[in-house]
């Protein structure tokens, strides 16, 4: 990834601070590509507080490491 090109531990430590810091960054991420359910191929879905995203029809939760 080339956001993090040239970045040294320290300078990464510095922006993902937490786990936290890192699953949001992963999950706006997968929020720029189009989403498609797993199990229902439904394309709209809600983001829950954990960033897992759930499909509005059938309710299959799909996790951020997914």
């Amino acid at each position: 990834m080339n956001i993090f090109k040239g970045q040294n531990l320290l300078e990464f430590s510095d922006r993902f601070k937490t786990d936290v810091d890192c699953e949001e960054y992963l999950s706006e991420l997968k929020d720029k590509r189009t989403f498609q359910c797993l199990k229902c191929n439904h394309k709209a879905y809600q983001r829950k507080v954990d960033f897992s995203r759930q499909c509005n029809v059938c309710n299959y939760i799909i996790n951020i490491s997914s």
